[in-house]
């Protein structure tokens, strides 16, 4: 009589910059270098979008997605495959350009909270409050996104952070979130009052933050899109920087515009030319 498959884990060895990572059983490749600390360059963690593409010089994954999806021919014959879709096989050799280190952004963790505070901005986005019990890593960069559990919803979903972490109160962290009608989550949180409702909270993910330079910072965002940019503004502002701002903010109707009022008494702070539209 066979026994029960026992799946094990596995080393990743990260050139050119010498790290190993253990890979969990369970677990992708991506979201163990996360967990290890690397600053992996990522951004959605569901292989639509290509940017944690590594290449693989020894061993073997498995597809949790068709890497083709995203990876051309010329790169799936070089090797190249998905972090956040490759699950190991055995041990293997990688090699990727992790972000530049003087930018680390905090290791991914999870911390367990409560949703502290919802007020509507709109008609169908709110502001969510939530409150973790210990702290939430301040390191996070603004522009980063984090990981919602709530636990009545079949899989987490990501939100990007509405304040600049130095913004924030203690042990808050605040998202903007739209109602998607027919959404699991966003059917959930609006159905009821779910303040004090028990979540965890995972991150920080993301590879969107400000980088240096001296050109003009251009940003576009509608919806629950502007908390990316109101974020990464905020920081850019405590950190007074002097580049000009173009930031246009799109809308279907006048009803769905807000924090109008945030974004244009900003002009008045700034220290270079700001624009908002």
């Amino acid at each position: 009589m066979f026994g029960a498959f026992k799946k094990k884990d596995w080393k990743a060895q990260v050139g050119p910059s010498g790290n190993t990572v253990t890979v969990k059983a369970g677990e992708n490749l991506l979201k163990s270098a996360l967990g290890a600390g690397l600053n992996w360059p990522h951004d959605c963690r569901v292989g639509s979008c290509g940017t944690c593409r590594c290449t693989l010089k020894q061993g073997k994954v498995k597809e949790l997605s068709d890497f083709a999806y995203v990876l051309d021919q010329e790169q799936l014959q070089s090797g190249m495959i998905l972090a956040c879709q490759a699950a190991l096989r055995s041990d293997i050799v990688v090699e990727v350009e992790l972000l530049d280190g003087s930018k680390d952004a905090a290791s991914v963790t999870s911390h367990e909270g409560t949703i502290h505070r919802i007020t509507p901005l709109t008609h169908d986005i709110v502001e969510l409050v939530i409150k973790v019990a210990d702290d939430f890593p301040r390191t996070a960069l603004a522009g980063q996104y984090g990981e919602v559990d709530a636990g009545d919803i079949s899989k987490p979903r990501s939100y990007s952070f509405a304040k600049t972490p130095e913004n924030e109160e203690e042990g808050e962290v605040t998202f903007f979130v739209r109602r998607v009608p027919g959404g699991e989550f966003t059917e959930w949180l609006f159905s009821e009052d779910r303040v004090g409702k028990a979540v965890v909270l995972s991150g920080p993910y993301g590879s969107f933050w400000l980088r240096p330079g001296e050109s003009r910072i251009v940003c576009m965002a509608g919806g629950s899109g502007m908390a990316p940019i109101k974020s990464l503004l905020e920081s850019a502002h405590n950190a007074d920087t002097d580049r000009e701002v173009l930031f246009l903010f799109g809308a279907r109707t006048q009803k769905d515009l807000y924090c109008l009022d945030v974004m244009k008494k900003r002009t008045d702070k700034w220290e270079g030319n700001y624009a908002f539209f």
